[in-house]
């Protein structure tokens, strides 16, 4: 009789254990996701700081630097986290960070970057929390969201670098000044981080959609005023991409 309890006993342990298996993977998927995420992104915090340091840099490029860096955290989220509020929460962490960088050690350098400037750093994250939320959520693709996070920081990252370089051709939208060599290396980045996408999570997509969302990237870019880009590229470019390739 007591082996027969004791069997019974067992076999339902056995049964809960199976039950939270799947539940036990995604909880420690989750977490794993997280303690890289912060990592990642601290270092990359920390390596930029201390280039711009040595370097000396301008705030502005550091902010470039961090913005292409950064950007690259939207791959390693899509290996792990199941959970859209954790995914969300690595994001939504820096949107107060970037709002008070003077008191966290990591990120004193950012304290050259203006106040104008700064908007943009906190836009970032705030858009990454909203992709975040519907990519790992409702729309279970992180994939969709890879590509307008990869032509933000890349696309727009390395065209304000050779804008500033390169740019002898420069002209004004709604105020904001441009140039023809920021523009063309906003067109071919994106299209190269849009192609990336596709072939880093495996999307069997016809050529031309990749040219189709790099092209509508340059266009939010070049015509979103008040320094949205930040949210109306990557939110922008999602968007298409679901519409064409969901």
């Amino acid at each position: 009789m007591q082996r027969r309890i004791l069997h019974d006993m067992i076999g339902q342990d056995a049964k809960k254990g199976m039950r939270l298996g799947p539940l036990w993977c995604f909880m420690r998927d989750d977490l794993l996701g997280l303690v890289l995420s912060l990592g990642f992104i601290g270092l990359v915090l920390f390596a930029s700081g201390q280039i711009a340091s040595r370097l000396g840099l301008s705030g502005e490029a550091l902010r470039k630097m961090v913005h292409i860096g950064v950007s690259n955290w939207w791959l390693i989220a899509g290996q792990f986290f199941h959970s859209p509020w954790l995914a969300a929460a690595v994001p939504a962490l820096f949107i107060v960070v970037n709002a008070i960088p003077e008191r966290l050690p990591p990120l004193k350098t950012l304290q050259n970057i203006t106040d104008k400037t700064r908007k943009g750093t906190v836009y970032y994250p705030i858009s990454l929390a909203i992709l975040a939320l519907l990519c790992f959520g409702p729309l279970k693709s992180p994939a969709l969201g890879a590509f307008g996070v990869l032509c933000m920081g890349y696309g727009d990252g390395l065209a304000a670098v050779i804008g500033q370089r390169l740019g002898k051709r420069r002209f004004r939208v709604f105020g904001a000044e441009k140039s023809v060599a920021g523009c063309a290396a906003m067109l071919l980045v994106s299209l190269l981080a849009c192609y990336f996408t596709a072939f880093f999570y495996g999307l069997a997509v016809p050529p031309y959609i990749p040219a189709i969302l790099a092209v509508f990237a340059l266009i939010l870019e070049l015509f979103t005023p008040f320094g949205l880009d930040n949210l109306t590229v990557p939110l922008g470019v999602t968007a298409l991409a679901f519409a064409l390739v969901h």
